[in-house]
């Protein structure tokens, strides 16, 4: 499920009270990141103290295909790269 989109498709958009839920649970636990995917672009957003990442595809051919990379930091916190397919 993508929570964020630039664009409607009958398939994949969540229904808005669902949504309304979900955002509230990652506000009240302190939620800093959520994977999300994929859609066939990729898509960083924040809203409060949550980063949202949005996958893109991971399919040979296509112009910005990647996947993602998380690191754990020395702080203890997540970290992330998108990285390209060659």
């Amino acid at each position: 499920m993508n929570i964020f989109r630039d664009h409607h498709t009958g398939s994949t958009n969540p229904p808005q009270q669902e949504v309304l839920v979900l955002v509230d649970l990652f506000e009240k636990y302190h939620v800093n990141m959520v994977l999300m995917g994929h859609d066939h672009t990729r898509a960083k957003d924040v809203l409060g103290n949550t980063t949202y990442l949005t996958l893109d595809a991971l399919r040979d051919g296509l112009k910005h295909a990647s996947y993602l990379q998380l690191h754990k930091t020395a702080e203890g916190t997540m970290d992330y790269e998108f990285v390209k397919l060659q």
